[in-house]
């Protein structure tokens, strides 16, 4: 393996998050190698838009996610999607992950990952505008659409039952 002394954190992924963390790291005096397995941009942060969304705190981790993931198991597709084998690491994984699809988790998950998401777009859109970077950032929200109405009711009840658990 070649390693480079001046590298001292290593960053997968050349996202809006990645190159955003590389950025401030750099910035701070870090030695700052960052991985991408395709085209910068074109991962992660081309699919979802590159969004910082603190409404979306909710974790993948809710009660139903587990029946979910099972029907997902036959579709390539699938936006979650473990190939099934015996590992026994991924084992503990999955027990660990079932034993959080409850909303008294949920609630704890989404509430560390709320400041998180704040402080993340207040520090990508003050990298936006102090770099006069010529992209598509806003903060005016999100349009989330659905299906069915099923589906949108599901997430009604989702976010109500979320926002019970969280600081006003």
């Amino acid at each position: 393996m070649n390693t480079r002394p001046d590298c001292d954190v290593l960053i997968l992924g050349g996202g809006v998050i990645g190159l955003a963390s590389a950025w401030y790291l750099l910035a701070a005096g870090r030695g700052v190698t960052v991985l991408d397995q395709g085209t910068v941009g074109c991962g992660s942060s081309h699919g979802n838009c590159g969004t910082l969304t603190p409404s979306h705190a909710m974790p993948l981790a809710l009660p139903g996610t587990l029946g979910t993931a099972l029907r997902w198991l036959l579709r390539p597709d699938a936006p979650l999607r473990i190939k099934p084998r015996a590992d026994p690491a991924l084992a503990r994984w999955l027990f660990e992950f079932a034993r959080r699809c409850n909303w008294r988790a949920a609630a704890h998950s989404a509430a560390a990952r709320l400041p998180l998401l704040e402080l993340s777009r207040q520090l990508i859109g003050q990298l936006v505008h102090e770099q006069a970077l010529d992209c598509e950032f806003a903060t005016s929200g999100t349009l989330n659409v659905y299906r069915d109405a099923r589906g949108f009711e599901r997430a009604c009840r989702e976010h109500e039952r979320l926002a019970d658990h969280l600081p006003p």
